[in-house]
């Protein structure tokens, strides 16, 4: 077993000590050079007690901006599954993700490149021990996580069923500011200059809306089909937040045919338009669109490949408002992301003379 482990860090590999003294790696490449360290280690010393203690080393390590990562769950899931898999799996997982992304453009040629030297072999001067851990590490982290680096920046590999999403009150705030939203979007949608309240913005007034129902209403509810809903399940949690923010941004966007009813009455002069007409001619435009999307979603939402980039800003700024972050000193600084936000918000509408 020594040997084995001196053949693999003679090899490159780096050792527990050597991660935790560099501070100056991002988290991605910590998390992968965490792995590659947590599977230097035989199958049979690989009990319990040896990954808790690996996790908790990652988790109150601190690199990039001195900022603690909590990544325990992220880590574990990714050491479970590299540990689990045999040589010949990780080959036909590869080559299967290969083949699936074969036109996906957003899939970096480099990243393909590296994978199919993977599959050839050892490299010239590369031991079978370090060849068969880049090969489960890369493996993991592109089948059980996700083959896209800036997914796997603001997502993690698992999903924690128990925390309430569909709540009442997640409702309840998603269609109130869908109204308010769609109210302000559409008064000012013809008018100069226009003034368009953004998703990003209905994100960020949903975290204090939802912060403050969580503290105020009572733990009120009825128990349907053995499932209990109540008006306050807990405290405010990310999917209720992102459920919200879906709800809200569906509701943000001016229907189209708000430019068709202008136009019949201000250019052509229609006088024959009635409000009956208007409102099943917003219903059918409206209704229509949402059947072609839910038809669509298995070409443009189940698929890995249907990555959407003007998503991820949303899902990094939930993640941002819900996640917790360490309050430490920072250039004498004692101050979180949103106390910050708010000082500038307030000082952006005030005169400086």
């Amino acid at each position: 077993m020594s040997s084995e482990k001196d053949t693999i860090d003679s090899a490159g590999i780096p050792s527990d000590q050597d991660i935790h003294q560099n501070t100056n790696r991002t988290t991605e490449d910590f998390k992968q050079l965490k792995t590659i360290a947590s599977l230097r280690r035989d199958s049979s010393s690989l009990d319990e007690k040896n990954i808790k203690g690996d996790v908790q080393d990652i988790k109150i390590a601190e690199i990039g901006d001195d900022t603690a990562l909590d990544v325990e769950n992220d880590v574990e899931l990714v050491l479970d599954k590299a540990r689990g898999l045999t040589i010949e799996e990780c080959r036909k997982l590869i080559k299967d993700l290969l083949e699936e992304h074969t036109y996906d453009y957003n899939f970096a040629a480099t990243q393909k490149d590296k994978l199919r030297k993977l599959l050839d072999g050892p490299a010239e001067g590369q031991s079978a021990e370090e060849w068969e851990i880049l090969l489960k590490k890369e493996t993991a982290l592109n089948i059980f996580y996700s083959p896209y680096p800036e997914v796997r920046a603001i997502t993690r590999p698992d999903d924690d069923v128990n925390m309430p999403c569909e709540t009442i009150r997640a409702h309840l705030l998603g269609y109130l500011w869908a109204c308010i939203g769609q109210f302000i979007n559409s008064l000012f949608n013809s008018r100069y200059p226009s003034i368009t309240l953004q998703s990003s913005v209905a994100q960020i007034l949903l975290y204090p809306c939802g912060m403050f129902l969580a503290w105020s209403l009572p733990d009120w509810g009825v128990t349907i089909f053995g499932k209990r809903h109540t008006l306050n399940p807990g405290p405010w949690t990310y999917k209720e937040q992102m459920f919200s923010t879906i709800i809200a941004n569906v509701g943000l966007t001016s229907a189209y045919c708000f430019w068709n009813i202008q136009t019949q009455q201000v250019y052509y002069g229609d006088k024959w338009l009635t409000p009956e007409y208007e409102i099943l001619l917003l219903l059918s435009t409206q209704l229509m669109g949402l059947g072609f999307a839910g038809m669509l979603r298995r070409f443009v939402v189940y698929p890995i490949q249907a990555l959407w980039p003007n998503i991820l800003p949303t899902v990094a700024l939930n993640r941002a408002l819900l996640v917790k972050e360490t309050h430490e000193s920072i250039n004498g600084w004692r101050m979180s992301r949103y106390k910050f936000f708010f000082i500038f918000l307030i000082g952006s509408f005030n005169r400086f003379r």
